[in-house]
């Protein structure tokens, strides 16, 4: 179903509710919880007041009522306000209610899978009588939609962010001061943060106020007046990203009593976007409800409008965007004063898509081939027209469920038969049209394969192995030696060569037919198709072909010329007269009467045996076959021929042009002419038959070499109609000079002493010596003949330079006499002067510059120099280039300060003679170090003088330095001298004591080649003018008890010349006086007898380092006692044991402490916690001071009435200095 239609559908449904339960009003929400996205989600409808708080909920795939809920009494007709938001994560969103006008604080929750109540929670407090409103979406993160309500607690209105599986307040907040009637609420991320925000629009009797609070910290992000100050009916609001950048807009429109304006803010920035009215008549004042939804499908929401109460129903949306208004007229009409709020809702832009896969194997003969569709989500029907098939038609559409469907096409013909969807076939349930699928493919072949069986051999062959191949019009399987059958041979050497194509031997069993047969069936195509049968016949015959020869003259004969007949036992080719071997006789008259059969004359030689055979090879059959050697037939001529004999005058080897030729027959001829004559290389001339057996004529040769004169057999005819015998003739022409040419085994350019060069006729000549040789810049000599053609010598260069050699013309002949031509010139360079180098550079010496940029310049082109050539001393090479054969550049950056060498050694680069370089140096220094300033003073660490004495020293001349480029803290320079370029005094005033510090600043001053010095180290002198001041101290108590009390003397800065001399002490003796450290010094004082030691330390024993005298130590003092304190005991007392105690001079008793023990009966001790004598350990207990004057002269312990008897007592005591004093005696006690 398409969007045009469910809408519709559901919109019809809510209607027809709404009219059924005369609602003086009806709600609509389709909401999406964006950060908290269910599975499935709803669609949810409720009335408005007046009429029982039902709400219907729909199931938003498939547009369908799912149930209605009874969200509260159903005397209750206040309205209800609904949310959406999976709150128990069971993937299906759920309805939050809360009650509208008049209702209480609650807020119910109902599941959306079955609408049974999940859980309710209290909004607010029991103030709360004003309804709720609510929205949805997660702030806590836990993937769960948590409650956001608008409420009253305490008597006013308040936001509260409630926890969606509890009810636990989360946030709480109060939006606005004034007193207003409620608030609106929806929720989206503002910000962009990912964490939901509140939007808060004021309520009846409040501002036009919008504000945002943030999800996670509930600061305010927006704060702002949509409309004018003095409006005062409320604002409806919505949240949604309008324009894709992942943060919800605002939008506000006017609540009751309100016009149609509706104003839009941007998310995040709250600029104001939109400010438009929704409706023609802008005095209307019944507001506006408002909420956003993607109408158009395009990725983004829209804003959706609808009339307030009291008006008809009228929807109206517009572009998020750009306000276009929007084709909505889908949506029904409404009843009169009803309200239509459309939600966020699922914004569903992703297109379906499809994937076509077949089953089918490619290639297959499958008819019809089938196929499959898989839709990526549930998609209105496929129709054939949906779809694109090449080379096939569609035979059977079907689908399994709403997503998959198959599909049959039978091909048109053999090939590629492809499926796709196209786009725009179908459409999802939010009317998103699919995009164009795969295209899926299938070969389809229905053909069978055919065979072609083929050999390279000709028919008939003879060959012993006959090679075949097997090419089928298509890649086929399964095809071995196993399916190929052979008559009269056997199969071996199988090779697949590829899917379609296979080779193989055959060897024939014997001479005859040789058939290769391959079924019907052999094999399959990749389709399944078998494959048709073929077959290939061949004749094999590897026998050679046999020869006769015969005559029909006897063993003996004086017939000229005597007939021959050759006869092959099969036809043959390429036989000619050539192949007939005779002796004694040429061949005449030869005819091939067929391919088997030869006839021809032989004209004897002389008398004698005339011998003819056939010699084997000379003739083959048609299966290549070569013949055999034939019979030999000897016939004895009896008879005379006239042979005729050719000579010339001229020499052989010779130069004459024409050569002159004589042929003599041995007896008087006839009809020979030029005509009869056989030359090769040469053409006949001047013929003149000098006499009936004489015959002469001239013969110019066509080019060098051998010329061949032949007089074939019968070319005359004796007296006797004879033919005459053949005769031949040959001499070598050679009419071209001899030419020598000039070569050497050394390079162009060289530096040998003697240069070897060697002169090479084309022919053996005579009469070559040195004298025919020329050279330039040189002298020959070891000349020596190799052989008749090769000659070799040395030259020995004059001077550096070209050196030329070359061979006169005419100064060699060849065997026919040519003089020889001239030679061309052979040039080399002799070079035997090594290669200068010279370095370079552009830097200044000394130079601060690195890398330092050199330059090496070869007086000649060299080769085989590179950075390896060079020996640098306190630095590195970089960079090296070969600008050209004689300019190398390179860097060298020097290692440290000093100087910098760069040496060229000899023999590392080599000119085109091969001479070695002859060596080169440069040197130069390097300095970037500035001017080092040290900085002395005569001046102590520490001093108390009031003007402080300064030295610079520069380890080089500087000029131009003075006081500005000293840096003094604490101080002030004067007296600034310049002693020489390099040292510098001065003086300092301290300013204030502590560091006087004095240092030079980097970059004050630079040598000559502008290195900047660095700066110097820093001096620091202590400026002290306090005295130092010392501190007694001790660890004993006062009073003390020790033999020997042990002080501390502390200062409070190290001192010299402290020691014992500087104490004075008052009753005691000083002792182990110990220097701890420059500011520590102990010693121990032993009383001279009990009472007042007093120490003092005067002014001046020691000094600091600064030589201030130390401060005098206020007079420390310290009692001395050492004697204890006397205690007695009174031998008889009532209810208890008494006595007494002193202390002489000393410091006074400090306490008293007895212990009781029963010495008559238990022998055990007095115990206060028992009240008994329990202790079998001697317990003490302190006494008490009864004297009143706190001295303890006497002193009293109590015991229990009636604890009575002799009792061993043990009392002790002690001073204020820790003197134990105590006494032991027997008490009687009544």
């Amino acid at each position: 179903m398409f969007p045009a239609f469910w809408k519709k559908r559901v919109l019809k449904q809510l209607t027809t509710a709404a009219k059924k339960a005369k609602p003086t009003g009806l709600r609509c929400e389709s909401l999406e919880d964006r950060l908290t996205p269910a599975a499935q989600q709803l669609i949810a409808s409720a009335v408005e007041f007046g009429v029982a708080p039902t709400v219907s909920v729909f199931d938003a795939a498939t547009r369908q009522l799912k149930f209605t809920v009874p969200a509260y009494e159903s005397t209750f007709t206040g309205g209800v306000r609904v949310a959406i938001g999976d709150v128990d994560g069971d993937g299906v969103e759920d309805l939050i209610t809360g009650a509208g006008r008049g209702g209480g604080p609650v807020v119910s929750v109902f599941s959306g899978a079955d609408g049974s109540l999940i859980r309710t929670f209290f909004a607010g407090d029991d103030t709360n009588r004003g309804g709720v409103t609510v929205a949805a979406a997660d702030f806590d993160g836990d993937g769960l939609a948590d409650v956001v309500v608008g409420a009253v607690k305490n008597g006013v209105e308040i936001i509260q962010v409630l926890r969606g599986t509890d009810g636990a307040v989360l946030k709480e907040f109060r939006p606005f001061d004034a007193a207003i009637e409620g608030v609106n609420i929806a929720t989206g991320d503002y910000n962009g943060d990912g964490t939901p925000d509140v939007v808060i629009g004021a309520g009846v009797g409040g501002g036009p106020r919008v504000t945002v609070v943030d999800g996670k910290t509930s600061e305010i992000l927006l704060n702002t007046f949509a409309f004018e100050p003095s409006f005062r009916g409320g604002m409806q609001v919505a949240a949604g990203d309008l324009d894709g950048d992942g943060r919800a807009e605002v939008i506000a429109a006017a609540g009751p009593a309100g016009g149609p304006r509706i104003v839009s803010f941007a998310g995040g920035t709250g600029v104001q976007t939109h400010s438009f009215f929704a409706y023609d008549n802008t005095n209307a004042r019944n507001g506006v409800q408002v909420s956003v939804f993607d109408v158009d499908r395009n990725g983004t929401n829209d804003i959706v409008t609808a009339d307030g109460p009291g008006q008809a129903p009228n929807l109206r949306a517009f572009d998020g965007i750009s306000l276009a208004r929007l084709d909505i007229s889908s949506f029904p009409g409404l009843p009169f004063g009803s309200v239509v709020v459309f939600g966020p809702g699922p914004i569903d832009t992703t297109t379906p898509s499809a994937v076509v896969n077949t089953t089918a194997t490619s290639p297959t003969n499958v008819n019809p081939i089938p196929f499959t569709i898989a839709f990526s989500e549930d998609v209105s029907p496929l129709t054939v027209a949906g779809l694109s098939v090449t080379n096939g038609t569609v035979t059977a559409l079907a689908s399994t469920d709403a997503r998959t469907y198959t599909v049959s096409v039978t091909p048109t013909g053999q090939g590629s038969v492809a499926v796709s969807v196209l786009a725009g076939a179908v459409a999802d349930a939010a009317g998103n049209p699919n995009t164009a699928s795969n295209s899926a493919s299938v070969v389809f072949d229905s053909v069978a394969p055919v065979a072609t069986l083929a050999t390279t051999a000709a028919d008939p062959t003879n060959l012993v192995s006959i090679p075949v191949s097997v090419t089928f019009s298509e890649g086929v399987s399964d095809l071995d030696s196993s399916t190929i059958a052979v008559t009269n041979g056997t199969l071996s050497n199988f090779v697949a060569v590829d899917g379609r194509t296979f080779t193989f031997d055959v060897t024939p069993t014997v001479d005859g037919l040789v058939a290769i047969d391959l079924a019907a069936g052999a094999v399959m195509d990749a389709a399944g198709n078998a494959s048709a049968a073929a077959s290939l016949t061949i004749t094999s015959d590897r026998t050679a072909p046999s020869v006769v020869v015969e005559t029909t003259a006897g063993d003996s004969t004086g017939v000229n010329p005597i007939p021959f007949t050759i006869t092959f036992d099969e036809t043959v080719r390429g036989f000619t007269a050539t192949g007939v071997s005779v002796v004694n006789g040429a061949v005449l008259n030869f005819v091939a009467a067929d391919a088997q059969h030869y006839t021809f004359d032989v004209v004897p030689a002389g008398t004698g045996d005339v011998i003819v055979s056939v010699a084997a090879g000379v003739a083959i059959d048609a299966a290549g076959n070569a013949n055999t050697i034939s019979n030999d037939v000897t016939v004895t001529f009896t008879g005379t021929v006239v042979a005729p004999t050719i000579s010339t005058t001229a020499s052989d080897t010779t130069n004459l042009t024409p050569i002159p030729v004589t042929v003599t027959f041995s007896d008087d001829v006839t009809d020979f002419d030029v005509s009869d004559l056989v030359v090769t290389n040469g053409t006949a001339s001047n013929f003149v038959a000098v006499d009936a057996r004489t015959y002469t004529f001239d013969v110019t040769p066509v080019t060098d070499g051998l010329v061949t004169v032949a007089v074939p057999p019968g070319a005359a005819l004796d007296s006797a109609g004879a033919p005459t015998a053949a005769g031949t003739f040959s001499i070598t022409s050679d009419t071209t000079a001899p030419v020598p040419v000039v070569s050497t085994t050394a390079s162009t350019v060289n530096n040998l002493a003697t240069i070897g060069f060697t002169v090479t006729f084309n022919e053996d000549v005579t009469g070559f010596s040195d004298d025919a040789i020329v050279v330039t810049n040189g002298t020959t000599s070891n000349f020596v003949a190799v052989d008749a053609r090769t000659y070799t010598f040395d030259v020995t260069p004059t001077a550096d330079g070209p050196v030329t050699v070359s061979v006169t013309g005419g100064t060699a002949f060849d065997t026919a006499g040519n003089a020889s031509t001239a030679s061309a010139d052979v040039t080399v360079t002799s070079d035997r002067t090594a290669p200068t180098a010279t370095l370079s550079t552009t830097a200044a010496d000394p130079t601060n510059a690195s890398p330092i940029s050199f330059t090496v310049t070869f007086d000649e082109d060299v080769v085989g120099f590179n950075n390896s050539g060079t020996t640098v001393t306190n630095g590195a090479v970089s960079n090296f280039v070969v600008v050209d054969a004689r300019t190398y550049t390179f860097d060298v950056t020097p290692t440290a300060d000093g100087l910098v060498t760069v040496d060229i050694a000899a023999g590392v680069a080599f000119d085109a003679a091969g001479n070695g370089n002859v060596t080169a140096s440069f040197a130069l220094t390097f300095d970037t170090t500035g001017p080092v300033p040290t900085l002395s003073t005569t001046a102590p660490a520490a001093t108390n003088a009031g003007l402080l004495s300064f030295t610079i020293t520069f380890d080089e001349d500087v000029v131009g330095f003075d006081e500005t480029g000293l840096d003094v803290t604490n101080g002030t320079v004067s007296g600034f001298v310049a002693v020489d370029g390099r040292t510098f005094t001065f003086d300092v005033s301290p300013t204030a004591e502590g560091d006087v510090t004095v240092s030079v600043l980097p970059g004050v001053i630079s040598d000559a080649l502008g290195n900047p010095n660095p700066a110097s180290n820093v001096v620091t002198v202590v400026y002290d003018v306090t005295a130092p001041t010392p501190t007694l101290s001790t660890t004993a108590t006062d009073p003390s008890n020790t033999a020997t009390i042990s002080f501390t003397v502390t200062f409070d800065e190290g001192v010299t010349g402290f020691d014992e001399t500087g104490l004075t002490v008052t009753n005691g003796t000083v002792s182990n006086f110990v220097a701890v450290d420059a500011q520590t010094y102990t010693f121990d004082v032993t009383p001279t007898t009990d009472g007042l030691v007093t120490i003092d330390i005067a002014a001046g024993v020691a000094f600091d380092s600064a030589g201030n005298a130390s401060n005098a130590v206020t007079t420390y003092t310290i009692v001395s006692d050492q004697a204890a304190p006397t205690v007695t005991i009174d031998p008889t007392s009532t209810g208890g044991i008494t006595g007494t105690a002193s202390d002489g001079p000393g410091t006074g008793v400090t306490g008293i402490e007895v212990s009781v023990q029963d010495v008559n009966g238990s022998g055990l001790f007095w115990d206060e916690t028992t009240q008994d004598f329990t202790s079998s350990v001697e317990l003490f207990y302190a006494a008490t001071d009864t004297s009143g004057l706190a001295d303890w002269s006497t002193w009293a312990y109590s015991l229990p009435a009636g604890v009575t008897g002799d009792f061993q007592v043990h009392a002790r005591g002690s001073d204020a200095a820790g003197n134990p004093g105590e006494e032991s005696a027997l008490v009687t006690v009544s």
